[in-house]
């Protein structure tokens, strides 16, 4: 498999993502509804790729700034997304679990299907209230790494980033359609940036979006 082959199983899967147009705006309803009612938006990835685009990302939303932890206690308002690059990971599926049951509601970024091995388990898909899929089923990668190699170059990673920042799109849209502008950082490399994301943080806290 060429690169440009590559590219092109990634360009085939954005469709799937596109396809799920009803998911995104149905999660992102669910995301400002709640967060205008005094919830929090908590975001957790196991592999911690995804923390690295939801946390502190100039011109990202200031309300993915929660990462989960296990200390975390959750509320009955709040909402946790979920972004897994392994559709059948235990510790998952036990986070996600135990958010239920504190009356939080879940959204998955994750395969909802598993091919290449026998699953561990229930998959995450299951236990979520929203599950946006990145259509990466593939227990390794997608390209054969010689005869004695094992697959390598998996989709999952790049799947889920551009999934969650659509969901961000989705997010904005729907907190602009309520009329309530959301809280977005600026790159501190821009003029005055640090001061504006002080009196950017001192808003959000003030007003929670």
């Amino acid at each position: 498999m060429t690169a440009k082959t590559y590219i092109e199983t990634l360009r085939k899967r954005f469709e799937f993502i596109r396809a799920q147009e009803g998911k995104f705006r149905k999660a992102a309803a669910l995301i400002a509804a709640r967060v205008l009612e005094g919830g929090t938006l908590w975001v957790y990835d196991r592999e911690q790729a995804l923390l690295w685009e939801a946390n502190v990302k100039a011109a990202g939303l200031f309300i993915t700034n929660n990462q989960y932890t296990p200390e975390c206690q959750l509320t009955s308002k709040d909402i946790l997304l979920i972004g897994a690059v392994e559709p059948d990971s235990p510790e998952d599926l036990t986070v996600a679990q135990r958010a239920a049951g504190e009356g939080a509601k879940i959204v998955a970024i994750a395969a909802a299907t598993l091919q290449g091995r026998k699953t561990r388990g229930k998959l995450l898909a299951y236990a979520a209230d929203i599950v946006l899929d990145n259509h990466s089923p593939e227990a390794l990668g997608i390209v054969e790494a010689g005869k004695e190699g094992r697959r390598c170059c998996p989709t999952s990673g790049v799947m889920n980033d551009c999934i969650f920042w659509a969901l961000c799109a989705a997010v904005a849209d729907e907190f602009l359609f309520r009329g309530k502008v959301p809280t977005v950082y600026r790159g501190v490399h821009l003029f005055a940036g640090r001061e504006y994301n002080e009196r950017a943080a001192r808003r959000f806290k003030e007003v929670g979006y």
